[in-house]
């Protein structure tokens, strides 16, 4: 956020205590609003408010391309890991074919069955997307309350910023719960093609 003066007549220390408390109060992923700006233009009728969007347009631009890029790596490993659950499924319900099959012939349906692994399927993905989030607000605070890692002169921050906005961390608690889910019940699908009787018969 830039604030200047229009009339070099208006710089009394009152303005410019409210320019700095102005700058000190707003972070920067606020300021970069459109909104919060219209709404200092009219407030300060007798400064130049300009954001960062139309100071510096093509940072904001590969600020934004960059998000982008780092939201489809991540989207990636979370693939990785999905197919991995679902392989560890798919190896597990193969190796209880037996007492799947028997469970069946005690007359156990199916369904009930299947949720039983899908409660230890949803039980993974739920701990690892507890954990993963765990460790990424523990890194977003200890970038932003240590500065660990530091900026060249050339910009207006000494550090690297670390957002930690709660609706970010609940969105990608939702997604991998979702994608996990639609995972972990194409897996035990495999489980209502099980034939109770060859699979007793050529298991022991």
């Amino acid at each position: 956020l830039l604030i200047t003066f229009n009339d070099a007549s208006k710089k009394t220390p009152l303005a410019q205590r409210i320019a700095t408390t102005l700058n000190d109060a707003l972070p920067l992923v606020a300021t970069t609003h459109d909104q919060h700006i219209a709404t200092l233009k009219k407030t300060l009728p007798n400064y130049t408010v300009a954001s960062w969007k139309e100071l510096y347009p093509a940072i904001i631009s590969a600020m934004h391309l960059e998000k982008c890029g780092i939201i489809c790596v991540i989207l990636l490993f979370m693939l990785v890991a999905l197919m991995n659950i679902i392989s560890v499924l798919f190896t597990l319900i193969h190796r209880k074919q037996h007492d799947i099959a028997l469970f069946q012939a005690l007359g156990m349906p199916d369904s009930t069955i299947a949720r039983i692994f899908i409660w230890l399927g949803m039980s993974m993905v739920t701990a690892s997307s507890l954990a993963g989030i765990m460790v990424g607000a523990t890194l977003c605070f200890a970038l932003e309350t240590y500065q660990l890692i530091p900026l060249p002169d050339v910009y207006y921050v000494s550090y690297l910023p670390a957002s930690t906005n709660p609706i970010i961390f609940i969105s990608v608690a939702l997604i991998s719960l979702g994608m996990g889910a639609i995972t972990i019940f194409v897996s035990v699908r495999h489980i209502k093609n099980n034939h109770v009787l060859e699979t007793l018969r050529h298991t022991s």
